[in-house]
């Protein structure tokens, strides 16, 4: 979801959550995403006493064998054994995410559920997201019995897939490719891809002045951002007049022209309910609780509410507008 005032909110629709909002935003906001003052220390200054009707705690589990556990998957190079492992696909990540704590969340999952693969696969999966939040390459650590990703429609998983696959502006690119074999998410036979999409090639986009565009894209041809293109069917491009807003300065960001603001907060919610406030500040949810994330407690900004559902769905409230994501569910919504 994003809205014209450049609040971003991303879920994968099972267990990565992460909100973007822009330096208007920096020490107006509350929830367990932080304040955005830029010290973590005062994130989560309340200690709440009462439990909300309808709210429940962790259920307390029993593991009397937790130890034994523990002590051979610290030895194992499997399960939870995989993130700490010395020789690992994880090791370049350790000097820059603890794995310890992720470990004994794994440990936790793994003495609960009785060393569940797919359950086991989250925990790990919470570790990977951390590292890559961080900005570590990892690593190939999937396989085919152990924790395959889920690829999108009209793709399939591949252990050493071609590392320049077919798209809208290359058809035939992997034809002279000379890069090493990757895994990941490949194209069905008869689809390209489009962006991060796979498409059949009469859906592609657009190309406009030598770049490329999907089909409903839109963006800023030009320096300046005076004017603001959309990709529509059959390749065709659209203009219109939109220059930037009072405060916003056009610039390339990740390799987009916009306009942007200024320095913007990002709180990641990962598989392991392990929430990194927009400062920085790290600690794990518990309880099937509603949570507020993030939401204007003072200023005079857009009013805004990012919530995360009993049920585990995200909701997002703006202005007069709710939007509520659902888990097994794909969306995008400008407001």
């Amino acid at each position: 979801l994003r809205t014209d005032f450049n609040l971003t909110v991303s879920f994968d629709g099972r267990s990565h959550l992460a909100v973007t909002v822009p330096s208007a935003y920096a020490g107006a906001l509350c929830g367990l995403c932080g304040n955005f003052d830029g010290d973590p220390h005062n994130d989560v200054p309340e200690v709440v006493t009462t439990v909300v009707p309808g709210c429940s705690g962790p259920t307390p589990h029993r593991c009397s064998n937790r130890a034994i556990i523990n002590h051979k998957q610290r030895a194992s190079e499997e399960d939870c054994g995989l993130i700490l492992w010395s020789k690992g696909p994880f090791r370049s990540c350790h000097s820059r995410v603890d794995p310890e704590s992720y470990f004994q969340a794994c440990i936790t999952d793994y003495c609960i559920f009785r060393g569940h693969k797919a359950i086991i696969c989250q925990a790990v999966m919470g570790y990977a997201a951390a590292c890559q939040e961080a900005g570590v390459v990892l690593e190939p650590w999937r396989s085919k019995t152990f924790c395959a990703p889920f690829c999108p429609p009209h793709s399939h998983y591949e252990l050493h897939g071609t590392a320049c696959p077919a798209t809208c502006g290359h058809p035939n690119c992997s034809e002279t490719c000379d890069l090493p074999r990757t895994e990941g998410c490949f194209c069905d036979e008869g689809f390209v891809l489009s962006g991060e999409r796979c498409v059949p090639p009469p859906d592609c986009g657009c190309h406009h002045q030598g770049r490329y565009y999907q089909r409903g894209e839109e963006f800023y041809p030009e320096d300046g951002c005076a004017e603001r293109c959309r990709c529509t069917a059959n390749g065709t491009v659209t203009c219109w007049a939109a220059p930037c807003s009072s405060g916003e300065e056009c610039r390339v960001e990740r390799g987009v022209r916009g306009c942007h603001g200024g320095q913007r907060g990002r709180c990641v919610l990962l598989s392991s309910r392990r929430l990194v406030t927009f400062d920085g500040l790290n600690f794990t949810l518990g309880g099937s609780c509603r949570y507020v994330l993030a939401k204007v407690c003072q200023g005079d900004g857009h009013e805004l509410e990012v919530t995360l559902e009993n049920g585990g769905g995200v909701a997002v409230a703006v202005g007069s507008s709710r939007i509520t994501m659902q888990s097994g569910s794909s969306w995008r919504v400008d407001v």
